[in-house]
């Protein structure tokens, strides 16, 4: 196989926790590619070269000294879409104060820096114009409260079945062969097991600073599973979501959150308001 490096636009395709190199095909019969950050599967001319893109994924053009170029090819894989996020955004707060049409604008050619509420919302965006559909899904400790690991904001996104995917460590989470919901992992004790969708820098430290403290710190420390199944303890204890503007979480630990702005629920009227 030739060296990707030695080529002058060099294309990569990035899925799940793989990065597989594109080399411009030798029959030069591609379909000039769109200005979007969305493409279908297909065989796509690019600066007059052909490239084969017909696998669902985030492709990711470099031309050296020039802009970088990204495109999520999509046709029926929502993972795809999901993955590709992944891959686009880091932890930080340096783009929170961007809009979704900023930021789906500015993915297009960047990494987004974004916190764990802003990278789900993003996702949520991407999901929903692709007709697939996500909500936010957080939770809470029912532990002394530190304020900072104190709770967490993912995503649930309907695939078959509501399916909890946590941005912030580009993942989700199994037991067996069943996908977790948010409801499903806060009751999953230490039987789960966690699927990775992306390999990318897990954040910006340059920008990963809240109120004056580095937070860096604790993303190294959590890329040890061990220590980030320590954290997932700690934060999804009180599951949350959210229907009609209004907050709600499920009764099971002896929590009051009414004065924060939350309904609480029996377990039962949570399921069936978001499970059935």
């Amino acid at each position: 196989m030739p060296n990707i490096f030695n080529q002058t636009y060099q294309v990569f395709r990035c899925y799940k926790m793989i990065i597989t190199p594109v080399f411009p095909e030798e029959i030069n019969d591609g379909v000039q590619i769109t200005n979007g950050l969305w493409e279908t599967p297909g065989r796509k001319l690019l600066l007059g070269q052909t490239y084969d893109m017909t696998q669902e994924g985030l492709y990711v053009f470099v031309a050296l000294g020039q802009n970088n170029k990204h495109w999520i090819v999509y046709q029926n894989d929502p993972i795809a879409i999901i993955s590709a996020a992944d891959w686009i955004c880091t932890q930080s707060y340096a783009d929170d104060n961007l809009t979704i049409a900023q930021l789906t604008e500015r993915a297009k050619a960047n990494k987004l820096r974004l916190t764990c509420e802003n990278q789900s919302k993003l996702k949520i965006s991407l999901l929903n114009s692709k007709n697939i559909q996500a909500r936010l899904a957080k939770c809470i400790t029912a532990e002394y409260w530190n304020n900072w690991l104190d709770g967490h904001c993912m995503m649930e996104a309907y695939i078959g079945k509501w399916i909890l995917f946590d941005q912030s460590f580009n993942c989700r989470f199994w037991q067996g062969e069943n996908p977790l919901s948010l409801v499903e992992f806060a009751d999953a004790g230490d039987d789960y097991q966690i699927e990775y969708l992306s390999k990318d820098a897990p954040y910006d430290a340059s920008g990963n600073v809240y109120l004056g403290f580095n937070l860096s710190p604790y993303f190294d420390i959590m890329s040890n599973e061990d220590l980030l199944r320590d954290y997932y303890a700690r934060i999804r204890q009180i599951p949350i979501l959210i229907n009609g503007g209004y907050r709600y979480y499920a009764d099971g630990k002896d929590v009051e959150l009414n004065s924060f702005g939350y309904i609480k629920m029996t377990k039962q009227n949570f399921m069936t308001m978001f499970y059935s």
